[in-house]
């Protein structure tokens, strides 16, 4: 046979590996065969396109080739074979695409598959088709590949592109490009194709991201890596696997002439294993698993897999070694070698068996883990019209149980389709087709591990028990999990989320990486205790699953990851009919970061409107009851000038309903906890400040209630004035008795409060006066205009009515006697004072109170001393005038009855 032509029988040969579920079925040692009718003129069935959905039918896709043979009908040809053994079609509505697509890869064999491929993606309730727009008038107009994702009600919910192919010799080239799967918190692939045909080293990728529940495709970053420094022989084969650590494997090989070293004989032929991380898209440094000095070896096939029952990965590599050569064909001879290799990712390889019988004689060996342990070691050659299988079943200990229960020489007709039907857990092989029938036999596998369904889910993660169990119903605001392991561990980088899901609506509430030590203990090295946040189970009657990454925890011996737990092996339940107290609203504030402040002044009414949407949805809570005002502070105590915005929650009457008070302390700890919860993942409420929080805004009663101690010492620095006040007054008074002389004591207060008030202006200016943007000057004016800023903050800064004080006769110190004209410019520049400064300082601490959003102690004590200052000046100017008005008439009667002394003189 010719060397390569294991490659094209490979093809022929698809077994689809599905995930493991929780239904179970009893083992019985016989196989079963079935036989299906179906539509005339399905007499083909193609190998891109037979897997299992959740109801437990199965989709086929059929083909029928035009009379040119060289393309099929442009028709899908999918058909759903229900459990009831009825066939079904699955019509796609509205999808048309190039004819082209439909063309064979082989022109001349009816059997190839097209260029159309229908895959699960390893999902079951959504299938997804790829194909390619090129032109079906000229071929060498620019084209590339697309994703279509279909429901199963044939409907289309959305479309992706792939990047862009090539036409060359009457086919498109490049279409190698393939989906890797990547395990993480959602399950994440990287479609990767050459970036240039012409350079193998540099590979093209575009990730997606399958979100749960739904698996709605979710495009993301794009990029290029280069795999040169690896110095592939690319005339030989390279395959890759999937990891346990959210990465890709590949395993390829390098041949060597035979050489002596040293009276060494050198090894021919190396098998490398390395990594591609996505984290940092590159290529790890690759290691030999395996090398051997036996001249003219070649690796022709290899499949890798995780171990689910042992730790690391194992790998079946096929040699085979060249004997002889026919000159004339170019036919190569020999015997093949068969390796089951186990190995770590650190490149220890703990385990070589080689393989005889049957496998040595096999075109493709392929070992299957089984659900309940153990493993099928299965082998196909080909024949003609189809292939031959066998296979032997072993058990966890990898020690040989039984032969694979299916035919004797059993001949599955081409394309040789196989799958693990993951519902009854049993293999699926077609095995006749014809115009009109289909012929399915169905092999069970034995149970060696007797597990109940949720033990089994936890099995490939190495779990033994969770608390709480699968199904448990659970209190709100629950406070840990608890994660019972099998082996010893010991915390890894990735994550573990919980969902909650509503149907098809899941919203993730907390995601968690084993590096947060603060949320995490471990008892043992084998019992992991989450800390939860009080926002994370926060909703009555609700489903939440729980999900653990792959490679969460690692095995504390060996450092090798561990396999992921999926989300719905983990559901849990709040089923409680408590309803929430009646709560008044609540009136809050929230600080944005310097992005979110910038973004905020660029448009204030989109972004208010769209987080409010966004923290509608994360709290939960419903939109109308979230109201943002307009009004903003700066905080002065951040360097870039953050704002600070009001966030009011309303009260509802429906009790069922979260309160304002349950709803405020849900947003505080998400918010303080943004890493780790939702406020992280959308565009507007990631820009809220962490630091921050949800904080309640301050009333006068809880102002005063906390700064108790400034309201004191205000409180006794104003007895003080009072007091000196009383004692001036007493002594004045005694003093007038003495030298009759009335003192004017009201000055004491109006200049120890204008002290007081002086001083708290300074502060208020220093601390707050930048916290409302209208209240403040810009610094640039200032600069500009300096002479004219110092003259007026030192006329601000004065109170004339002060000099007063020296006329008092409070003290026999102030006993100055001011002329009246004096005392009348005195007095008319404190009207002015009090109209051009009191007045205003009184309106600016009222817009401030009215206006800001966070109010603290020093504005709150300025506008009782600005209130008691205008208070003071009111009666004192009132005093005043009154006084002056007395006088006034006292002095014009004094005058009229001197004028009628000197009438009655002259008379």
């Amino acid at each position: 046979m010719k060397l390569n032509s294991n490659e094209n029988l490979r093809s022929l040969f698809i077994i689809f590996i599905s995930a493991l579920t929780i239904f179970v079925t009893t083992y019985a040692s016989a196989y079963t065969v079935n036989t299906y009718s179906h539509s005339e003129g399905d007499a083909y069935i193609s190998p891109m396109g037979y897997f299992m959905l959740k109801d437990g039918s199965r989709l086929l896709r059929f083909y029928r080739p035009l009379n040119n043979e060289r393309c099929n009908e442009p028709d899908l040809h999918i058909r759903l074979l229900h459990e009831n053994g009825t066939i079904s079609p699955l019509i796609v509505q509205n999808f048309s695409v190039p004819k082209f697509n439909f063309c064979r890869l082989d022109d001349g064999d009816v059997l190839s598959p097209d260029y159309i491929i229908i895959t699960d993606l390893g999902r079951n309730n959504l299938i997804y088709i790829l194909y390619y727009n090129i032109s079906d008038t000229d071929y060498n107009l620019p084209f590339g590949r697309f994703i279509v994702e279909v429901d199963l009600d044939g409907n289309i919910l959305g479309e992706n592109w792939l990047g862009y192919n090539n036409y060359y010799d009457g086919h498109i080239i490049g279409r190698l490009g393939t989906f890797k799967f990547i395990f993480d918190s959602y399950d994440t692939f990287y479609y990767m194709k050459l970036a240039d045909i012409h350079d193998p080293n540099i590979l093209e990728w575009q990730k997606f991201r399958l979100t749960p529940i739904t698996g709605r495709l979710q495009s993301g970053e794009s990029g290029n890596v280069t795999r040169k420094n690896l110095d592939l022989q690319y005339d030989n084969p390279l395959f890759s696997f999937q990891t346990v650590d959210s990465g890709l494997g590949y395993i390829y090989s390098k041949n060597y002439t035979s050489q002596v070293i040293n009276g060494e004989l050198q090894p021919t032929l190396y098998v490398y294993v390395n990594f591609y991380k996505p984290e940092i898209n590159d290529f790890t440094e690759p290691f030999i698993i395996y090398q051997t000095s036996i001249p003219n070896i070649f690796m022709t096939f290899a499949m890798c897999s995780v171990d689910n029952l042992g730790i690391g990965y194992q790998c079946i590599i096929q040699l085979r070694k060249i004997t002889s050569t026919n000159p004339l064909n170019n036919e190569y001879f020999g015997h093949n070698l068969v390796l089951d290799v186990s190995f770590l990712s650190s490149g220890s390889v703990t385990r070589i068996v080689q393989l005889s019988g049957n496998y040595e004689k096999a075109d493709v060996v392929i070992k299957y883990p089984l659900t309940y342990g153990g493993y099928l070691l299965m082998y196909k050659n080909s024949a003609q019209n189809g292939c031959l299988l066998g296979g032997d079943i072993f058990d966890p200990n990898d020690i040989y149980y039984s032969t694979w229960d299916i035919p004797q020489n059993f001949i599955i007709q081409s394309p040789c389709i196989s799958i693990y039907n993951f519902i009854y857990m049993r293999f699926e092989s077609i095995w006749k087709i014809t115009p009109t029938d289909l012929t399915i036999v169905s092999t069970d596998v034995p149970r060696f591990i007797l597990f109940d369904d949720t033990a089994l889910t936890l099995k490939p993660a190495k779990i033994s028990t969770i608390e709480p169990q699968y199904g448990a119903n659970i209190s709100l605001g629950r406070n840990n999990l608890i994660i019972t392991y099998e082996v010893p561990i010991s915390l890894s980088v990735r994550n573990i989320t919980i969902y909650k899901v509503d149907g098809t609506n899941v919203l993730m509430r907390q995601t968690t990486s084993g590096q947060a030590s603060e949320f995490f203990s471990i008892d043992n090295d084998m019992i992991v205790s989450l800390n939860l946040l009080s926002s994370t189970f926060n909703e009555r009657n609700v489903e939440y699953h729980v999900s653990i990454d792959p490679n969460f925890v690692m095995h504390k011996e060996t450092n090798e990851p561990i396999d992921r737990l999926q989300h719905t092996s983990w559901i849990l339940f709040t089923n409680s009919t408590e309803e929430d107290p009646y709560a008044d609203y609540f009136s809050g504030s929230i600080r944005l970061t310097p992005e979110g402040t910038a973004l905020f002044n660029k448009d204030k009414k989109t972004f208010v409107n769209q987080l409010l949407q966004e923290i509608s949805l994360i709290l939960p809570v419903d939109l109308d009851r979230l109201k943002i005002e307009d009004r903003q502070q700066v905080d002065t105590s951040t360097p870039l000038g953050q704002l600070i915005i009001p966030l009011q929650i309303e009260p509802t009457k429906n009790l069922s309903k979260r309160n304002t008070y349950n709803l405020h302390n849900d947003l505080n700890t998400m918010i303080l906890n943004k890493p780790f919860t939702k406020i992280s993942n959308y565009p507007y409420t990631s820009l809220l400040d962490q630091s921050y929080g949800y904080k309640l805004n301050v009333g006068i009663k809880e102002l005063i209630l906390d700064n108790k101690e400034t309201i004191l010492a205000a409180i006794v620095v104003f007895f003080i004035i009072l007091l000196v006040y009383l004692w001036a007054r007493r002594k004045g008074e005694r003093n007038e008795d003495n030298k009759n002389k009335k003192g004017s004591y009201m000055i004491v207060l109006k200049v120890g409060l204008s002290i007081m008030d002086f001083v708290l202006d300074g502060l208020f200016i220093y601390k707050n006066g930048y916290d409302i943007t209208i209240l403040f000057i810009p610094r640039e004016w200032l600069k500009e205009n300096a002479i004219i800023a110092s003259v007026f903050t030192l006329f601000s800064a004065t109170n004339v009515e002060v000099l007063n004080i020296l006329s008092s006769n409070v003290f026999e110190i102030f006993s100055a006697n001011f002329k009246k004209k004096t005392e009348s410019l005195i007095f008319w520049f404190g009207v002015t004072n009090f109209i051009i400064k009191d007045i205003p300082q009184f309106y600016i601490q009222v817009y401030y109170i009215t206006h800001i959003i966070s109010y603290n102690i020093i504005p709150f004590l300025n506008l009782v001393t600005s209130s008691a200052m205008i208070v003071l000046n009111v009666i004192g100017k009132l005093y005043k005038i009154i006084i002056e008005c007395q006088k006034q008439n006292s002095e014009e009667g004094e005058f009229a009855d001197e004028e009628s002394i000197d009438d009655d003189k002259d008379k």
